[in-house]
């Protein structure tokens, strides 16, 4: 796949996971514990595109400290 693709998709994934959150902010009682998983989860793609787009590849980890650093460096 391209490398373009590869960042729209990451992209793509972390869009999803955000509508989760907003979708479930909705709920009464809010689940909260699953909206923080999925806002997590966008944040941590939306990382990985960027770091893709900037020709290095990610990670496999979940740390956003991490990611945020890698993005930085």
């Amino acid at each position: 796949m391209k490398l373009e693709g590869l960042v729209y998709e990451w992209l793509d994934f972390g869009r999803q996971d955000l509508a989760s959150a907003e979708f479930l902010l909705a709920m009464s009682p809010m689940p909260l514990e699953v909206i923080g998983f999925h806002c997590q989860q966008a944040l941590e793609k939306h990382l990985k595109a960027f770091l893709v787009q900037q020709g290095t590849e990610p990670e496999r980890t979940h740390d956003l400290l991490f990611l945020l650093q890698s993005c930085l460096t």
